[in-house]
């Protein structure tokens, strides 16, 4: 079924905190989230932002994809990503947004399609640890439904997320995951 065909797809490489890579990746994927009322990132939000400027600095030539239109408020929130990452020194030459995004499988399509049209085929994603088996999946059915081949390395980031969470996420993996494969 679509579950086994997403666990086992070949575009998938899981990479958990402190985990050596052994390529450097050609882009560095974020998945966006709503900002706070101020309109900056919240605890999430940054907990990832900082996540890819470590892995920037690991990895100085990749593009920076930040991924993330207008959800719960009017700001894109790939544009609050964005300058968020050039207050901190990010160069703006690395950065490609895709504002389109509204949710999981948004993202993955989003970014599928940049990773196409630049021609990538090593690429670190990065979540947070609660979407990260969800936001990977998502990603592995979108590649199988565009015709992607690459692999995407998971790089969840911030608090670790409770047991409650994670079964819930569990629950829209299948869901997105589907909607994804079409």
């Amino acid at each position: 079924g679509l579950w086994s065909l997403v666990e086992s797809s070949p575009v998938l490489t899981s990479t958990f905190d402190g985990a050596t890579m052994t390529t450097p990746p050609e882009a560095i994927a974020v998945f966006g989230q709503a900002p706070n009322a101020q309109g900056k990132p919240g605890s999430g939000l940054e907990a990832r932002l900082k996540a890819v400027l470590k892995l920037s600095r690991e990895s100085p030539y990749a593009w920076i994809v930040v991924s993330g239109g207008a959800v719960r408020s009017s700001l894109r929130e790939a544009d609050v990503m964005e300058e968020w990452l050039l207050g901190h020194g990010m160069n703006p030459g690395r950065v490609v947004k895709d504002v389109q995004a509204r949710d999981t499988v948004g993202n993955a399509f989003g970014m599928l399609t940049i990773f196409q049209q630049y021609g990538l085929q090593q690429v670190t994603a990065v979540t947070s640890h609660a979407h990260a088996v969800r936001a990977s999946r998502t990603l592995a059915a979108a590649a199988r439904r565009f015709g992607w081949r690459g692999t995407i390395r998971t790089h969840p980031c911030g608090a670790p997320a409770d047991e409650r969470t994670l079964a819930i996420e569990m629950g829209y993996t299948y869901v997105t995951a589907a909607r994804a494969y079409g």
